[in-house]
């Protein structure tokens, strides 16, 4: 018969137990990937642009799958005001975007300048609310079964497959127009305050960079999305050509570009991506002014970020997008900062974690230069 001495002891050693296995699953290997190819200039190169020009920077948010609530680009937003000195002028406006009772989104709009002369003006596009609703029915009954899951795969299929993944499927299939409708509506605020001597940059987050290049080349082209045309496709063209950067956070645009193979023989050195189109539009509409003030004038700059712990980005290739009109970057850095017994690192984390990176918001701000780290190094004055 076991003692109460026997008993007390099991407890101890199952207790120990517990103790060293959290112990072992909680020991976790610091990551630090800073990997870089091809410079690139940062946002206060275009803010001084736009300054000298007597214009503002406009900056254009779009996020990637998965639900994002109004206000997801805030983080991301102080981090790049703080270092480039800017203040919020608290001058702000939204726009709800909906159509035929659905809603469809919003835009929300804010105002930064510096003691310096800069003028940025941001406009955060939150399309979620095209999707949501739609995909919270089609998983209902599958989301019954969540319970009987384990902690870890619940998690990642309710975040990373129902949430997120369900978004692209949405887009390649017949749902593409409805979601560019609110990328539509977010280009023509835009254009209601855009100015010729302004210049934009555009900050996406994974499906959101080709989201961004359709509707953009669309709208160049004059077509209706979801039967409207509120805009002048020339005036499309002109913002084209005023805009030098987009840097994609979490970029797919190699996964994504698979929806438009349409035989099995390597076109990929032939293709005609919306993004090359709209490199073309660029360059034929480039303003005279900064022609005039530029010895070499900037090619349209893609800005790949990209974790190699995130399942879901991709580092650009030239084969995929160079060009005499289209120049790239590649920073490959560790958004997700640890890994667990350096075997497993969290892939959400990696894929939406850039707001809380502090080499992030500093390469935003900065950009890269090989003959010069300090933008990739120098110290953050704010989180």
């Amino acid at each position: 018969m076991a003692t109460a001495k026997t008993l007390g002891a099991g407890r101890i050693n199952r207790f120990l137990l517990c103790l060293t296995a959290i112990f072992v699953l909680t020991d976790c290997t610091l990551l630090s990937v800073r990997s870089f190819q091809n410079d690139f200039e940062g946002l206060n190169a275009a803010a001084s642009r736009a300054n000298s020009a007597g214009g503002t920077l406009r900056i254009l948010f779009i996020h990637g799958m998965g639900h994002h609530p109004p206000g997801y680009s805030q983080p991301l937003m102080q981090g790049i005001a703080s270092r480039l000195n800017l203040s919020s002028t608290g001058s702000s406006r939204s726009i709800t975007i909906g159509k035929e009772n659905h809603l469809y989104g919003e835009v929300n709009i804010a105002d930064y300048s510096g003691a310096d002369g800069k003028k940025v003006r941001t406009y955060e596009l939150t399309w979620s609310a095209t999707t949501d609703a739609l995909k919270a029915r089609q998983f209902a009954s599958d989301a019954t079964y969540a319970s009987s899951r384990v902690l870890v795969n619940r998690q990642l299929k309710a975040q990373l497959i129902d949430d997120a993944l369900a978004d692209p499927v949405l887009y390649i299939g017949r749902y593409r127009n409805h979601m560019q409708f609110p990328i539509m509506r977010a280009i023509e605020a835009i254009l209601h305050d855009y100015q010729p001597q302004d210049e934009l940059a555009i900050v996406t987050q994974s499906l959101g960079s080709y989201m961004c290049y359709d509707t953009l080349l669309k709208m160049s082209r004059g077509e209706r999305i979801m039967g409207e045309k509120d805009y002048s496709a020339d005036v499309v063209q002109d913002l084209i050509g005023h805009t030098n950067y987009v840097f994609m956070l979490a970029n797919q645009l190699p996964l994504l570009e698979l929806s438009e193979v349409s035989n099995p023989l390597p076109i990929r050195r032939e293709s005609n991506t919306a993004v090359k189109a709209l490199a073309e539009i660029r360059r034929r509409h480039k303003p005279g002014a900064r022609l005039q003030r530029q010895q070499a004038p900037l090619a349209l700059h893609l800005v790949a970020f990209s974790d190699p712990n995130d399942l879901l980005s991709y580092p650009l290739d030239q084969s995929s997008i160079s060009g005499s009109a289209i120049v790239y970057s590649n920073a490959v850095v560790s958004v997700e900062r640890s890994a667990i017994l350096g075997v497993f690192a969290w892939p959400l984390t990696a894929h939406t974690g850039h707001d809380k990176s502090k080499l992030v918001m500093d390469l935003l701000a900065f950009g890269h230069k090989e003959a010069d780290s300090r933008a990739a190094s120098r110290p953050s004055a704010a989180p």
